[in-house]
């Protein structure tokens, strides 16, 4: 368990922050620029002055030294040193580290950076340097792992990769990584909690799956509804997940049978049908039942569906849900198109 409490200033900024998230896991705190997100990070890093409490895993932070706290940060910049080549980048964090359980080539492996080790980081891409600044904060046998905007200068292209492989080590090593971001689809892709912040406190906060079928989120324009699932085939360029007793058709997700797999439903991209289509190019088309019914802030209906896959959001105009007659209780079909899975 991480548990905070804590208050901060940077400037005349002033951070009064407390919550509580199950460890290991990957915890999200989503805020606007501005909000109180780095300083946050830096506070629990020792790096900006902080009074109240910093518990992690039963052991208390808050009156250590920056670093006594054996905390690995992973910035939006990396700030690896450019007099250094890659090996002795990802060195720096092992060589202060007492018992590692981590090695180099074991790092270097999963990160998929072992052809780069006598590289000078100067030419290095930016998903790279992200890869080379994860692998020099896992070698420091963190703690925690503190990652701030981690993905601010990734191209898009590497942006799906760099996200899979946080997923895949935080597995694979049992991490506990708190990471901020004003990026809600990075969030969504990465959070197995949420915390919202809004000047310099958090508003609300919660299992990620719960908070995106809540409001502020459930009515943005990009809601969605998060499910994981495992990957139960590859075929014919889509993956077919296995998600709570059904089973959905998404495109190509990397994966062997049985890996995990998030899946994303925006909830303009899920169409309700009274009856089964016959005929049609969608290849979702799951059993529902509404739970509820309510209007968003942009004026559109927001219907919530409990369906074999788990919780899914449906946003539609007020004019369909007048015409189809939809009220809680009501069993039908929901849409959706395998390619807008995300």
């Amino acid at each position: 368990m991480i548990d905070l409490d804590l208050t901060a200033r940077a400037g005349a900024f002033a951070l009064r922050c407390a919550f509580a998230a199950p460890t290991p896991g990957i915890i999200s705190v989503f805020g606007p620029s501005g909000a109180g997100k780095t300083t946050l990070l830096r506070a629990i890093a020792g790096l900006t002055p902080a009074e109240g409490r910093i518990d992690l895993d039963n052991a208390s932070l808050a009156a250590l030294k920056a670093e006594e706290r054996r905390i690995g940060y992973v910035f939006q910049d990396a700030r690896l040193f450019p007099h250094l080549s890659v090996r002795e980048n990802l060195l720096y964090g092992f060589a202060r580290a007492a018992d590692p359980r981590l090695h180099l080539d074991e790092a270097a492996a999963v990160l998929g950076i072992a052809g780069l080790l006598d590289r000078g980081v100067r030419a290095l891409s930016g998903g790279e340097r992200q890869r080379v600044a994860l692998g020099r904060a896992l070698l420091s046998q963190p703690r925690v792992v503190l990652m701030d905007e981690p993905l601010a200068g990734v191209d898009i292209a590497r942006k799906g990769e760099i996200l899979g492989l946080i997923r895949s080590v935080q597995a694979r090593f049992a991490l506990t990584i708190l990471h901020v971001s004003h990026d809600l689809d990075e969030v969504a892709a990465l959070a197995d909690h949420v915390a919202l912040i809004e000047q310099g406190a958090i508003s609300r906060r919660g299992p990620a799956r719960a908070l995106f079928l809540e409001a502020p989120l459930s009515h943005r324009p990009d809601a969605r509804s998060l499910i994981d699932g495992r990957v139960a085939a590859q075929q014919d360029g889509v993956t077919i997940v296995e998600a709570g007793e059904t089973r959905l058709v998404a495109p190509r997700h990397e994966g062997e049978a049985g890996a995990r797999v998030r899946l994303q439903v925006y909830a303009r991209d899920v169409t309700l049908a009274l009856k089964p289509p016959e005929a049609v190019s969608t290849r979702n088309i799951v059993p529902a039942t509404i739970t509820a019914l309510e209007t968003r802030i942009d004026g559109q209906a927001l219907v919530r569906l409990e369906t074999p896959a788990g919780p899914l959001l449906s946003a539609i105009t007020r004019d369909a849900v007048s015409d189809l007659k939809l009220a809680p209780g009501l069993a039908l079909f929901a849409l959706v198109k395998a390619v807008a899975v995300k």
